[in-house]
C-alpha cells in the first residue's frame, strides 16, 4: 500500500507542477502577445513636424501673445518668400511670460540657420533660436501656457517677414488635429 501511496503522492505533484507550467506558460504567451500588439498600436507613430505663425513683421518692432501648443523641440523661425533671401535680417528676440523676461535672443544674417521647416507653407525658414544647437527653448517654454513674444528689427523689412514657432507634436496630439479637422 505504501508504494500505491506514494505514486499518488507523486501523481498529484506532477500534476500540480504541470499545471504551474500551464499557467506559467499560458500567462507569458499573453504577455508576449500584449506587448507585440502595443508595438503594432504604436508602429510608426513619429512625432510630427508642425508651424504656428506667431505674427508678420511689415514695421522694425512687432509683439504677439500665444499659448505653447503641447509638442517638444521649440524653435522660433523667420519665414521670408522663396524667392527672396534672408538679407541683413538682425534683430532682437524677446519672450516674456506674463511681465518677466524669460528668454532674448539676438540675432543676424550671419548666426541665423537656414532650415526647410516652412516649405509646405511656401517660405524659407531661418532659425532664430537656435545659434549654438542647443535647444533651450524646451526648458524655457511649457506646452498650455501664454507668452508674449517681441521682435525687434534693425531696420523694416524690405520683403515680407513672419515669425513662426515650430515644434513637433506629439502623436496623440497630431491625431486629435486630425481628427477635428
Amino acid at each position: 500500500m505504501p508504494a500505491v501511496w506514494r505514486l499518488l503522492q507523486m501523481s498529484l505533484l506532477q500534476m500540480k507542477f504541470n499545471r504551474l507550467v500551464l499557467v506559467a506558460v499560458v500567462g507569458s504567451a499573453i504577455a508576449v502577445c500584449a506587448f507585440v500588439l502595443q508595438i503594432k498600436r504604436h508602429a510608426g507613430q513619429k512625432p510630427h513636424p508642425a508651424q504656428h505663425r506667431l505674427l508678420d513683421l511689415t514695421e522694425s518692432s512687432a509683439s504677439a501673445t500665444f499659448v505653447v501648443p503641447e509638442g517638444e523641440l521649440f524653435d522660433f523661425v523667420i519665414g521670408v518668400p522663396e524667392s527672396a533671401d534672408q538679407g541683413s535680417l538682425q534683430g532682437t528676440l524677446v519672450l516674456l511670460r506674463g511681465s518677466k523676461r524669460i528668454y532674448e535672443r539676438a540675432f543676424s544674417a550671419e548666426n541665423l540657420k537656414p532650415c526647410n521647416w516652412l516649405a509646405e507653407v511656401g517660405l524659407k525658414g531661418y532659425i532664430i533660436s537656435w545659434p549654438d544647437g542647443s535647444n533651450e527653448l524646451d526648458t524655457v517654454l511649457q506646452p498650455g501656457e501664454a507668452y508674449e513674444v517681441q521682435v525687434s528689427l534693425g531696420e523694416r523689412p524690405a520683403l515680407p517677414v513672419s515669425l513662426w514657432l515650430t515644434h513637433l507634436r506629439t502623436f496623440r496630439a497630431y491625431q486629435k488635429s486630425r481628427a477635428t479637422n
